[in-house]
């Protein structure tokens, strides 16, 4: 069975030739670093040795020309696929399958692109990192019989969340064939060898133990590096806000998204199933993916086909986006009656337009001021913000910061149905990669109804993740069962992101001296106890078991260090999006209007059977 991430977060088309050279390039550069510099010029990097015209041959041969980037942006009232020309001033800002962007300087081993925790011991701050799979045990795994369920957000306010998340970010896995040495699987290999960065599995998990010495994982795959300094990950989405997620972020998977064959700018649906009257997404046209290769099912189906590959991966994300698929062909055929003199690309791109737009006013205007508290504002403008010399590339930080989510998951799925009645409770870990769970459980509606009817596990420091992330993870996908928790502090290290305190100290915020501080700060203090026993040096907590242990800032989900990092990005978001629905001439007052007049309840009503939104009994 292959690596799950060879489907979920496989490099495809130009993020995979983007994956590819930049692979390359660092290779490259490691070959002629050995052979060409002088022991004794130990500070100039590598392009300081070299010639201008070499350095231009090396990176013109190996891909990492940024030829890809167009000289002039052409004038157009619509965004591009890719993201590129948002920014006239800086058109590479938040386009596709470019670096994430740092906030902090990148934390190596070696200062350049050795995770730490990557050479076997090798100490930092005089202490042995924990692995992530000790940190899981002892910090993430939940000891108490009963979970504590949160009063203030349901199951959808995660929901809604991930699916922000797939629109902005996708860490692609490093490609595993080299031209420079032999290839490795990293699904077996529990060596620290390129591309492969395996979680050590204790000698005394007891769920482990026996099916294998490490959980397997494959480095994110790096962005080109023209600079010579640190490794810097790519993203392989746009990281506007602009619905890629059922668009797509590449013109080839647009083009293949599109119904070509009306004039109406719709996208493509399911051929063999339908919701009632409503379509469902097509099947991958790909020969086998996760869905389609899925242990324990009888002629399981094929993964939904999307802008984001991730569809499937839960019927929750499966259900949620559904939903904006339908909006864009209700959007569009409702235009096509008012104009009917338009184009099929002029109504692909503005049902596009608007559809971005509601998904935009859906995030800033009722999700991010629930996440955030009424503080929000201090650090987010509410009124219009952008400015070209804001890069509203993602933070690298934020990739990892915004996995809090993770914290707020129930171990099952629930349904319920239209006389909001509980249907049977479906075990997480059986709705991985499983549109069948969709397809032939009665559609999207019970599914709606189960994230909108049901609390979220509350995040608490000691009650952060479900064993059902933690230990069944793609348990009937991949050849062992992953951890979540574990891979989300394994990923940290390996995007060279700083330790905990000093995320606290770059926002000026306190830092814990002791025990009874820390554990003020997580509300907890035996957890407290357990960071600071496991770590050895405080300075060594990862940034987010630590993060997500905090007691939520008031009115809000998340704990101070997050509540930061998560609320500068969307600054970034917003502010350096020369598309952003509230600029100046991106609508006309009416439309304005309209756009925001839209729900997160006018979302769900409108593209479901669902004609009531109960809230849960107190």
């Amino acid at each position: 069975m292959r690596d799950l991430r060879n489907y979920a977060n496989q490099a495809k088309g130009k993020t995979r030739d983007a994956a590819r050279a930049a692979d390359c390039l660092e290779v490259s550069l490691q070959l002629l670093e050995k052979k060409i510099r002088p022991a004794q010029q130990v500070s100039e990097t590598i392009k300081d040795l070299l010639k201008k015209e070499q350095w231009d041959l090396i990176s013109e041969l190996t891909g990492c020309k940024p030829v890809h980037i167009p000289k002039e942006c052409k004038k157009s009232p619509f965004r591009t696929i890719t993201g590129e020309c948002n920014n006239r001033k800086n058109p590479s800002f938040g386009a596709a399958n470019s670096a994430f962007r740092r906030v902090m300087p990148a934390c190596y081993e070696d200062g350049k692109s050795v995770p730490l925790g990557g050479t076997k011991g090798k100490r930092v701050n005089g202490y042995l990192l924990p692995g992530a799979r000790d940190i899981s045990n002892i910090i993430c795994k939940i000891f108490k019989k009963n979970i504590v369920l949160d009063n203030k957000v349901t199951l959808m306010f995660m929901q809604f969340g991930q699916q922000i998340d797939h629109d902005l970010t996708l860490s692609v896995s490093s490609p595993t064939q080299s031209p420079f040495f032999d290839s490795v699987d990293c699904q077996t290999c529990c060596l620290q060898k390129y591309p492969c960065f395996p979680i050590p599995i204790p000698k005394d998990d007891s769920q482990f133990k026996n099916q294998s010495d490490c959980l397997p994982v494959t480095r994110t795959a790096a962005a080109c590096n023209l600079e010579c300094d640190t490794r810097q990950q790519i993203n392989g989405l746009s990281s506007y806000m602009d619905c890629s997620f059922i668009y797509g972020s590449d013109p080839q998977t647009a083009l293949m998204l599109r119904n070509m064959t009306s004039n109406f700018g719709l996208l493509n649906v399911n051929p063999h199933f339908r919701d009632g009257n409503l379509p469902y997404p097509p099947f991958n046209p790909a020969a086998e993916d996760a869905c389609s290769t899925k242990k324990g099912e009888t002629n399981p189906f094929p993964c939904f086909f999307a802008g984001d590959t991730r569809i499937s991966e839960q019927t929750g994300i499966s259900a949620l986006q559904i939903m904006f698929l339908r909006m864009h062909n209700k959007v569009a055929t409702r235009l096509h009656k008012m104009n009917p003199s338009w184009s099929g690309d002029t109504l692909y791109e503005v049902s596009r337009k608007i559809t971005g737009a509601c998904m935009q006013h859906i995030t800033y205007n009722e999700w991010l001021p629930i996440l955030l508290g009424p503080k929000m504002h201090e650090v987010i403008p509410p009124n219009n913000c952008y400015d070209e010399c804001t890069d509203a590339t993602v933070a690298n930080s934020f990739t990892i910061a915004f996995r809090m989510g993770h914290t707020l998951i129930r171990d099952y799925v629930y349904r319920y149905d239209r006389d909001y009645k509980p249907l049977p409770p479906q075990p997480l870990y059986e709705t991985f990669f499983s549109p069948g769970a969709v397809l032939l459980r009665d559609g999207c509606d019970p599914l709606i109804r189960g994230l909108i009817f049901t609390p979220a596990k509350e995040k608490l420091a000691d009650q952060l993740m479900t064993d059902q992330l933690r230990e069944r993870l793609y348990e009937n996908v991949g050849h062992i069962p992953q951890d979540l928790c574990g891979l989300n502090v394994q990923r940290s290290r390996d995007h060279g992101l700083a330790a905990y305190f000093a995320w606290r100290r770059h926002y000026n915020l306190s830092v814990p001296t002791n025990v009874y501080e820390l554990g003020k700060l997580m509300g907890n203090e035996k957890v407290a106890h357990k960071f600071l026993t496991l770590y050895q040096s405080s300075e060594n907590i990862d940034l987010w078991p630590a993060a997500v242990s905090e007691k939520a800032v008031p009115g809000g989900v998340v704990g101070e260090t997050l509540f930061h990092i998560i609320a500068d990005q969307f600054k970034h978001t917003k502010c350096g999006d020369r598309h952003f629905y509230t600029n100046c001439g991106e609508f006309t007052p009416a439309q304005l209007r309209s756009i925001k007049g839209i729900t997160m309840a006018c979302l769900l009503c409108e593209n479901s059977h669902i004609e009531e939104l109960r809230n849960i009994p107190s």
